[in-house]
């Protein structure tokens, strides 16, 4: 995993030097504009989906990140499981579940196709946690220890590409793919690249400039 960090990390680098002074972007307003420096703040929910064997992942997020010059954007992220369809039974019939959650940076490169359009190309890396936990109703006759059948955390590195769509002043809805790469998960029960795949996503986003 460390060399694709240092590989995306060089080609972001490379893309940096190609960065030039922009005109204004009439969709966007700014946190601080100097002329030659523009910074924005923005915020956004992400809904994402990927298949699992016979069952699928669902993941729910947030960012936040800022934007300088209308182009390089770079932030905080975290990501948590949603679905309901990751359960299953022990020798008991006790119901259980997988939950887990990630949080780390990101950093996207934004080229503009028209004055509303974008394309980007991301780059997130974190730590998460996943575990198999028993539901309310059986918890409630256990020591908290036990609430926990097993549990790991992991690293996550997750490239990605997206468009962005701005259909008005503060607002963009975008769409894109994004492929996940997980340590090991050394979780019982549990295929060690268990979350790791292609994943497709949608995203609302506002800009609080």
């Amino acid at each position: 995993m460390k060399r694709y960090t240092i590989t995306v990390i060089i080609l972001l680098a490379t893309l940096t030097s190609f960065a030039q002074n922009k005109e204004l972007h009439p969709m966007h307003k700014y946190l601080y504009c100097n002329g030659e420096s523009r910074w924005g703040l923005w915020g956004q929910i992400t809904g994402s989906f990927s298949p699992a064997g016979d069952k699928y992942l669902g993941w729910i997020g947030a960012r936040i990140g800022t934007v300088y010059n209308d182009w390089l954007n770079f932030g905080i992220a975290g990501y948590a499981l949603y679905n309901e369809n990751l359960t299953s039974k022990d020798r008991l019939n006790r119901t259980y579940r997988m939950e887990g959650a990630s949080t780390g940076i990101f950093i996207e490169p934004r080229f503009d196709i028209t004055q509303r359009i974008s394309l980007g190309a991301s780059l997130y890396m974190g730590h998460g946690q996943l575990q198999y936990r028993y539901d309310k109703e059986y918890r409630e006759e256990m020591l908290w220890t036990e609430e926990i059948i097993d549990r790991v955390t992991f690293a996550v590195f997750e490239p990605g590409i997206s468009g962005e769509y701005h259909f008005a002043l503060r607002w963009s809805i975008s769409a894109g793919a994004t492929y996940k790469i997980t340590s090991p998960l050394r979780l019982w029960n549990t295929g060690d690249k268990a979350l790791e795949g292609f994943s497709t996503h949608v995203s609302l986003k506002f800009g609080l400039f």
